[in-house]
């Protein structure tokens, strides 16, 4: 509400500004070129003349400069600006000077000369437009780097609160594990091994930007392993797991794929509603190629492309994979499909 409040007010503040000085120039300016006051002939080119105008200053400042700049090629921004200009300023010179000739019939002025003027003006215009283009590119580059720093000062402290229990559960882990091995319970024990494992993993092994991808799937095969233990066999026949062990060589951040992997077995798992379920792990030609199917739960309400867990995901891959990664979540046939594919180089 804040921000389209904010937003309103801008767009007042530019109308103003704008109303303001072509009622200024409407009531000051007596003659523009060979258009005057006295019969009218000035008010049509100062009309079209402020269309224009904005036409230059808005494109400029709101399409151009977040686009280029922003991506640093500079380059083609002096390209596409100089393109406006001067597509802009030729443009409205033909105008003025058909209008001069055809309609009023006045006195022929040179082309040039209100090509000139036109280039002036413009250029004026053009200059202001990028004052107001890269000021307001700067401010909001600098309200998005304080609120990086606000949310990484955030995360960082509520790591450091969330680090007490799963260390405290980690040690409780420990000792569950030796009480099963003491009552001869070797099941128990080990599933208390594997969790402990995975905790181990979260806990200590994926704190560094990047991890070796061999460690990463290694973790999801135990997770895997840990959920299919509970299920019956009659389930586990419609599992069907395939994990390439050929990526030795290859890094990925931490923890990005496993939120579609619980996914499978959070909501593809149910007694009313059975199906098929499918987690496939490749890499093909530097491409990491995740694809999960599962029964689409009919008690889930809300699409997990649009859960907390997802949405971190999809985030996470905007930051980290920018332009280097797709993800296609879709339904159909009753069945929920996840497609995520990662260019790891």
């Amino acid at each position: 509400m804040q921000r389209r409040h904010n937003k309103n007010i801008q767009i007042a503040i530019h109308v103003l500004i704008w109303g303001s000085a072509f009622s200024l120039i409407l009531t000051q300016v007596e003659h523009l070129g060979s258009f005057n006051r006295k019969d009218g002939s000035i008010y049509i080119p100062l009309f079209y003349g402020l269309l224009t105008h904005l036409i230059l200053f808005y494109i400029n400042a709101c399409h151009l400069i977040p686009k280029y700049i922003s991506s640093k090629r500079i380059k083609a921004y002096m390209m596409m600006v100089l393109l406006l200009f001067f597509g802009i300023t030729i443009a409205e010179t033909i105008a003025d000077h058909i209008i001069s000739v055809n309609i009023y019939s006045s006195e022929k002025e040179p082309f040039s000369a209100i090509f000139i003027l036109n280039l002036i003006i413009n250029g004026i215009f053009l200059s202001l437009s990028m004052a107001y283009g890269f000021i307001n590119h700067w401010v909001i580059t600098e309200n998005q780097k304080q609120k990086l720093v606000k949310e990484k000062l955030s995360a960082e402290l509520n790591y450091l609160k969330a680090q007490v229990n799963p260390h405290f559960l980690f040690n409780a882990l420990n000792m569950a594990y030796a009480s099963a091995q003491k009552h001869d319970d070797p099941t128990t024990a080990d599933i208390i091994e594997e969790l402990a494992g995975l905790l181990r993993y979260n806990l200590y092994e994926c704190n560094d930007a990047r991890v070796d991808l061999e460690k990463e799937l290694h973790y999801i095969e135990n997770y895997i392993h840990l959920q299919v233990r509970r299920l019956s066999e009659d389930i586990r026949k419609h599992i069907k797991i395939d994990i390439d062990k050929k990526t030795t060589h290859y890094r990925i951040a931490p923890l990005l794929l496993i939120p579609f992997v619980e996914n499978v077995f959070k909501h593809g798992i149910h007694l009313s509603h059975q199906g098929d379920i499918e987690i496939s792990i490749n890499i093909d030609d530097d491409r990491l190629k995740l694809y999960t199917k599962n029964p689409d739960n009919p008690n889930r309400k809300v699409l997990d492309c649009d859960s907390i867990g997802i949405k971190n995901v999809k985030a996470q891959l905007d930051l980290l994979y920018k332009k280097k990664h797709s993800l296609l979540i879709t339904t159909a046939d009753n069945n929920y499909i996840v497609n995520l594919c990662i260019h790891l180089k």
